[in-house]
């Protein structure tokens, strides 16, 4: 997802998916500069740039 839609649509408790795994997480933390979350998924949790994620709906 683009940064501005990350920074203005992804507050703590979004679904966002993986792009790469396809893994539906939910966000738990938001970095100090907005590019990153603190995101939960079934088999891992960790940051995760906003390029990596989107906002499933």
């Amino acid at each position: 997802m683009k940064v501005n839609v990350f920074k203005t649509q992804c507050p703590i408790g979004t679904k966002v998916q993986n792009i790469t795994t396809e893994e539906i997480g939910i966000v738990h933390k938001i970095s100090i500069d907005r590019t990153q979350a603190l995101v939960a998924f079934p088999s891992e949790k960790g940051w995760f740039s906003y390029y990596e994620l989107e906002i499933k709906k």
